[in-house]
């Protein structure tokens, strides 16, 4: 590889499994390393390849690289001279979502949400008799206050996230209890590949999460070529239309305003507006829900930590860049397998996060 992080990186993951135990991964790749440098076997093209297929073979998996011909890892659909890969699957998930009664119930009892009350005042009001937001329309100094509350509970989601937004940041507890409000059809699980952090650059695969009454079923498109990149967002237009809010694990900060940047690149005049749709963003949840545990919320130590699994033949979001410009040099449609995998992978740890959130906020 051209990017020596990431091959230190792969290196310490195939020490860590296949080395003597007893040493650091750095000594035991040390001598590889020197080896494939030093030694005339290793640096033939040959032994370069043999490094490749051993890690592109992890993800058999994933796409199946077979001996005979050559097969996409999905569907290739041709639309307006451009072609993309469509993948389907689905997974036998069910959703958990939060109980409006509980939300309402954990608004009322939310003192902070008055004007000037935090935890220190917050615990002495209870000795003045007020316990939560109805006894508080009894108190004159938090009469009008309360009452403006309460009514934008009865009002809905729209004035109640207008109450939260006034007091609290996105990563508060009744923020992912205002999931209530929707049926798990109307949610979106959304995660993007591409092919720098920067916006002016192209999205490669994005993927997308629904809950169908069956299960869930998560449906992904990747461009075999950069003209495709068009017709994938169209597709994304299609089904974000009939969706109500998102959910992604930092997508507020990058999914979001990256697709949002791209639709405007092409002057999609009939697309939704995204950036203002409700975003369940997993990500700050986790920093809340979570914070006595970790260090590090990433969502590989969420699975790991949390949801008690670590992903096996799996490429990082540094790596998915590599294999699809080895696509692109050699034609070998098995090089975008391992991003196809790791979108699908992280799709389907949106679902579950979800599902655990809601358990360890519930009554």
């Amino acid at each position: 590889t051209n990017n020596f992080s990431v091959f230190c990186r792969l290196l310490k993951n195939h020490c860590t499994k296949t080395t003597i135990a007893g040493r650091g991964w750095w000594r035991k790749g040390r001598y590889i390393l020197i080896d494939m440098c030093y030694n005339p076997p290793y640096c033939t093209r040959r032994r370069q390849a043999l490094f490749r297929d051993d890690f592109l073979n992890r993800f058999k998996g994933a796409g199946g690289r077979s001996n005979g011909p050559k097969k996409y890892p999905g569907v290739p659909v041709k639309k307006n001279n451009a072609e993309f890969l469509l993948n389907d699957k689905n997974f036998s998930l069910k959703p958990s979502m939060p109980s409006k009664s509980f939300f309402e119930k954990s608004f009322n009892n939310c003192l902070h949400l008055l004007n000037g009350v935090r935890d220190k005042k917050g615990a002495k009001l209870p000795g003045s008799g007020v316990f939560d937001l109805e006894s508080a329309c009894f108190d004159r100094r938090y009469k009008t206050n309360a009452l403006s509350l309460l009514n934008a509970l009865k009002a809905g989601e729209a004035d109640v996230r207008a109450a939260l937004a006034e007091r609290f940041t996105s990563s508060h507890m009744l923020y992912f209890l205002l999931s209530s409000y929707y049926k798990p059809e109307e949610l979106l699980f959304y995660d993007i590949e591409t092919k720098s952090l920067a916006f002016e650059t192209s999205i490669i695969t994005i993927g997308l999460g629904r809950y169908d009454g069956q299960g869930f079923a998560v449906k992904q498109f990747t461009v075999l070529e950069d003209a495709a990149e068009y017709e994938i967002l169209e597709e994304f237009v299609k089904i974000a239309a009939g969706k109500r809010a998102f959910v992604s694990y930092n997508g507020k900060s990058f999914d979001v305003p990256y697709t949002s940047a791209r639709l405007a690149y092409y002057g999609f005049t009939d697309a939704p507006d995204i950036e203002a749709m409700p975003n369940f963003d997993l990500l700050h949840f986790c920093r809340r829900a979570f914070k006595s545990g970790f260090t590090s919320f990433s969502l590989k130590d969420m699975e790991g930590g949390v949801l008690g699994f670590e992903r096996e033949d799996d490429i990082s979001g540094e790596e998915v860049l590599i294999c699809y410009g080895r696509y692109l040099s050699t034609g070998d449609p098995f090089e975008l397998a391992p991003i196809i995998h790791h979108n699908r992978e992280d799709i389907v740890s949106l679902a579950k996060l979800f599902n655990r959130l809601a358990e360890t906020w519930k009554e």
